[in-house]
């Protein structure tokens, strides 16, 4: 039997939160090499053929592609298989408009329009922190950014506001009591709240108490969660995404 990395991924293996038509074909668009894995992205492929739905045919959507007509966290892709997660920016400037890609209330992959201002700017969750030389320190975000700080004052799970151009620090969002929280997995994935309590085991993992906007208390591990605003309110205007929420 033939061993290595499989170039093909069935339409059956593919994450729910994409919403897939498993009935609809066998195979599906594999994603190339980058800062997401295949359970946590999807294509741009996908995002033109099945969300912005600017063509049907393969060859077409390609093209389209092919002609430098979309940029992603504000650099140019010409990759249709290149893998876009959560927070990425997806922007047209031929038509003036920026999607972003974000969970919907159900749990579900969406894409919210943003405004001009906001397609600079991302939230990004760091996941690890590497120590360098002289003093100073490397973040790890989830979309696999490496940034050198000289402060210690981000820790892992806390969130970033960043800069696409420049990858440029602009604030903190810490992971602390208050704070606003987007949940990643799980049951209750696609829903917001606000932490409540956080609490440590024997070995060292962090516990936390969210209490969702329908009133609802649960308790949820912090690799679960991500930090995108602090008081009730997102550090960045998600306009309809956070209205469905009120």
């Amino acid at each position: 039997m033939a061993t290595g990395i499989r170039k093909h991924q069935k339409r059956i293996s593919s994450n729910t939160i994409f919403r897939f038509d498993k009935t609809s074909g066998i195979f599906n668009t594999k994603i190339s090499q980058g800062p997401y894995d295949k359970f946590q992205s999807i294509t741009l492929f996908n995002i033109v053929k099945k969300y912005l739905k600017f063509g049907h045919k393969f060859k077409e959507i390609r093209r389209i592609i092919k002609q430098g007509n979309f940029y992603v966290d504000g650099k140019m892709r010409l990759n249709y298989k290149y893998p876009i997660g959560l927070m990425d920016v997806i922007s047209i400037p031929k038509i003036y408009k920026s999607y972003r890609l974000l969970l919907s209330k159900t749990g579900k992959v969406k894409l919210y329009e943003t405004k001009p201002f906001n397609k600079n700017f991302k939230i990004c969750k760091i996941i690890s922190i590497i120590q360098k030389k002289k003093n100073s320190k490397c973040i790890i975000t989830h979309d696999k950014k490496e940034i050198r700080i000289s402060s210690t004052k981000a820790k892992i799970n806390d969130s970033i506001l960043l800069q696409n151009a420049t990858n440029q620090i602009i604030y903190i969002l810490k992971f602390k009591i208050g704070n606003l929280v987007l949940i990643l997995f799980g049951k209750h994935i696609g829903s917001l709240g606000v932490i409540y309590d956080i609490k440590k085991d024997v070995n060292g993992r962090k516990f936390v108490y969210v209490n969702k906007f329908n009133g609802q208390r649960i308790l949820k591990s912090s690799d679960d969660l991500m930090v995108i605003g602090e008081s009730k309110i997102p550090f960045m205007s998600l306009d309809r995404y956070y209205r469905t929420y009120k």
